[in-house]
């Protein structure tokens, strides 16, 4: 108890110092900073030397003979120690003029180990075999000279120890019990609370991609509102990819002035014209789309240039540029018209649908003079336009199909795009669904002169989906109904929250 008592006194004293000196930083730096305060806390072990268990260092031990020994920690980096002393003296310089050197404390770690074990009858030892973060959970090099260099009859146990039952067999706090009456680690009962927040949601496509794929998730993201810890890479990832490409073509289908390096991207005057001409002559442009693509990569990743693996995403979101200005040309050319016009650009709706409000961004509206009205969606994946060539059969596909992910989200931009006409200034778009295509762009299937394919969602389609929407909404709004995890594992590879949920 004394010493229990000594260390709690010793970290009491090393946070004080932390509080004694209040800085404006965030709580996850405080916490880091408490642990790397606590973490350095040693305290000295007494013990009576004639009786009991006696815990002492290797240098202790030097003259000692033992019947029963316990080595601890025996992890390599651990025991031997490994350490490099602060010095400016380069090692070859050490060993030229003698003095201590790397390999002078191996063979003095050595010399400790096997003094230590020359005499004793029985050896324990010990060492931790969890791969976590830079602890390789590797055995001492000492357990290996043993095994195969001298020879020794080493015995192997492995303990296995469920920390998920000791947390759940632990004293719980009064607070604690009364979260855990909300349900066991598989469920989530909705509470008052939890209710309130889910009429205050706003919800998109994915978000209830999210739900139908794991409640779970979509309790930890959208009602606790969790998020996954922000990195900072210096390159850029798919996401990043996707931001560029969608802000050049939008800077693209603006003006001449948006495509400058830096230039604003500013919403355009609605409906405007984009001429044959036009993109015939920005393919012959390459140039300046790939300085505004180094642009915005620069904006984006805070960077003064582009260099390295962000040459060639720079390159890669170029060719998608390329391949969709193609396309463009290969529609024109197909309607045999000179050009359509711009409806709307990267347009955010926020609308009430089925008793909840549904948030979401259509890339692209258009049309060609004396056609249908365009829904176009840019997808920098490995998405497929087919997709969208879906009947009412289909509707029970799984939600989390890629096939019904893309179905829903037309849909919804669709009954988007019919909201909007209603509503003051809307009269560009079409007051009805048969009057609205729905066209899918994924620039790396985009070669030569591939022509989109327009689809129109079905009526008998969409009656379907609404209906399916309809049973998610009442099943996640309804008190009886909790959050639960999904049975599908493969839905976990990749979340944010398996850590916290249990998986």
């Amino acid at each position: 108890m004394a010493f229990e008592t000594s260390f709690a006194k010793a970290a009491h004293n090393a946070i004080n110092q932390l509080v004694s000196n209040p800085l404006p930083i965030k709580p996850a730096t405080f916490s880091r900073m408490v642990d790397r305060l606590v973490s350095g806390i040693s305290i000295p072990f007494e013990g009576e030397p004639l009786k009991g268990l006696q815990v002492m260092g290797p240098m202790e031990s030097r003259c000692l003979d033992f019947n029963n020994l316990i080595v601890l920690s025996c992890n390599e980096g651990v025991f031997p120690r490994k350490s490099v002393s602060s010095s400016f003296i380069p090692a070859e310089l050490r060993v030229g003029f003698g003095l201590p050197s790397y390999d002078h404390q191996d063979e003095m770690w050595a010399y400790y180990f096997y003094r230590m074990i020359a005499r004793a009858k029985e050896v324990w030892l010990l060492y931790d075999n969890r791969t976590e973060g830079l602890k390789k959970g590797e055995e001492s090099r000492f357990i290996k000279q043993l095994r195969y260099h001298l020879g020794a009859d080493i015995t192997d146990w492995t303990e296995h120890i469920d920390a998920k039952l000791l947390a759940e067999t632990a004293d719980k706090t009064e607070e604690d019990k009364v979260e855990a009456d909300r349900g066991n680690d598989d469920e989530v009962v909705k509470s008052a609370e939890d209710l309130a927040a889910i009429k205050e949601l706003v919800l998109s496509a994915s978000s209830l991609e999210t739900y139908v794929a794991c409640p779970m998730k979509f309790y930890f993201s959208k009602i606790l509102g969790l998020e996954a810890p922000a990195e900072v890479s210096e390159y850029l990832d798919g996401s990043s990819l996707g931001t560029i490409f969608h802000s050049t073509m939008e800077a693209l289908y603006t003006s001449d002035d948006a495509m400058k390096p830096g230039g604003v991207i500013s919403k355009p005057t609605v409906p405007h014209e984009i001429t044959l001409g036009y993109l015939k002559d920005w393919l012959n442009r390459k140039e300046e789309i790939r300085q505004k693509v180094k642009s915005l990569i620069c904006e984006e990743l805070k960077v003064p240039e582009v260099t390295g693996r962000n040459l060639v995403m720079a390159d890669v979101i170029c060719q998608y540029v390329v391949n969709t200005l193609n396309a463009d040309v290969a529609y024109l050319e197909e309607k045999q018209a000179s050009c359509f016009r711009i409806l709307s650009l990267e347009h955010y709706f926020c609308m009430d649908f089925l008793d909840v409000k549904i948030s979401g961004l259509i890339d692209r509206v258009d049309q060609v003079e004396g056609g249908p009205v365009r829904v176009v969606d840019y997808k920098t994946g490995s998405d497929n336009p087919d997709c969208l060539g879906l009947t009412e059969e289909k509707v029970d596909l799984p939600f989390t199909d890629y096939r019904n992910k893309a179905a829903i989200q037309f849909f919804l931009y669709d009954e988007a795009a019919l909201h909007a006409s209603s509503q003051k200034g809307g009269e560009l778009f079409p007051s009805s669904r048969e009057q609205l295509v729905n066209t899918m762009y994924v620039p790396f299937r985009l070669s030569g002169k591939s022509v989109p394919v327009d689809y129109d969602i079905r009526l008998s389609f969409a009656d379907a989906m609404k209906k399916k929407l309809q049973d998610i909404i009442a099943d996640l709004q309804d008190p009886a109904k909790p959050f639960v995890r999904t049975e599908d594992e493969n839905t976990c590879q990749f979340c944010d929250f398996k850590s916290i949920c249990g998986r």
